[in-house]
């Protein structure tokens, strides 16, 4: 028994994963970590960050500039790349494949420069919309500390936030199998059809498949966020997330208040804090430290 789990405590270490957890930031500024270990800062909101194919150049560009970058590679083998997507921030990247992704506020994706073997294999904490280059003789794997996602080409969308308790998959078009991880034996896989979702509960450790409306969860890329039968208390987790504000709820039983209703994710968080203030028919305050405020 003693060696079985130490197998699967070995398989359960990746590259990919301890790659991201050592990554020593105060999440306030987003920024891009190259093969040789040097980090770029991604001082814009919403940049597009794209590697050529032979992951040995990347280009950042913004509204104002374009930032040409070489990335060097000297150990002559597979090296890790990382994309840091701090609150209040979302960016897009371009993979060495032609993989697009899309990175929600408060993520992180960890990526070679450059695929190479019988599968390409990212890493994600947080959220992100893929839109992924088919390529049948290399599967590609989403990995996060809950689950992975195979496909061959598709688009789909994975929510996996540390802070949070559900694991989504979302899929768009195409097909792909979602596997649990947290189990020792008899992990379930769940293929999924357009227009399906699997949600994988951390602290039940299960998954349930049922069909969705898919502009619902993808709508954020587009700077939306709908939300139906939500808890406050999740709404504002999420709100954080978006803006980087300080927002508390007052009281107990208004944090577990059920909400519905869509948000323009827009520039300015007063206007949002208002609207989460008509949505729960109370008032948002602000304190003199620059806290919001949401109560009755």
């Amino acid at each position: 028994a003693a060696g079985s789990y130490f197998a699967y405590d070995q398989l359960k270490k990746d590259p990919l994963a301890e790659f991201a957890h050592s990554t020593v930031s105060d999440g306030s500024q987003g920024m891009i970590i190259l093969s040789d270990g040097s980090e770029r800062l991604l001082k814009n909101n919403q940049s597009y960050i794209e590697y050529d194919a032979s992951g040995a150049e990347v280009i950042i560009k913004s509204e104002e500039k374009e930032n040409r970058i070489e990335n060097r590679d000297d150990l002559k083998k597979p090296v890790l790349n990382q994309v840091v997507v701090p609150y209040g921030q979302r960016q897009s990247v371009l993979l060495s494949d032609g993989t697009s992704v899309q990175l929600n506020a408060g993520s992180k994706l960890v990526f070679p420069a450059k695929f190479t073997g019988k599968t390409r294999e990212v890493y994600l904490q947080g959220e992100g919309f893929f839109d992924v280059h088919k390529n049948e003789k290399s599967p590609f794997i989403v990995k996060t500390d809950y689950i992975n996602v195979e496909v061959l080409g598709t688009e789909f969308n994975v929510s996996a936030y540390s802070d949070e308790n559900m694991v989504t998959t979302i899929l768009v078009e195409g097909k792909v199998n979602v596997s649990q991880k947290e189990k020792m034996f008899a992990n379930k896989n769940f293929e999924l059809a357009p227009g399906q979702g699997c949600f994988y509960s951390r602290d039940k450790q299960n998954s349930v498949v049922t069909d969705v409306d898919v502009n619902q969860y993808i709508a954020w890329k587009d700077g939306l966020f709908y939300f139906k039968d939500m808890l406050l208390l999740d709404l504002v987790r999420r709100v954080k997330k978006y803006y980087n504000v300080p927002v508390q709820i007052k009281g107990e039983k208004l944090a577990n208040t059920m909400v519905s209703g869509k948000l323009v994710l827009s520039e300015d968080f007063g206007e949002v804090a208002e609207y989460l203030a008509k949505t729960i028919e109370g008032r948002c305050g602000k304190t003199k430290d620059g806290n919001y405020i949401l109560e009755l």
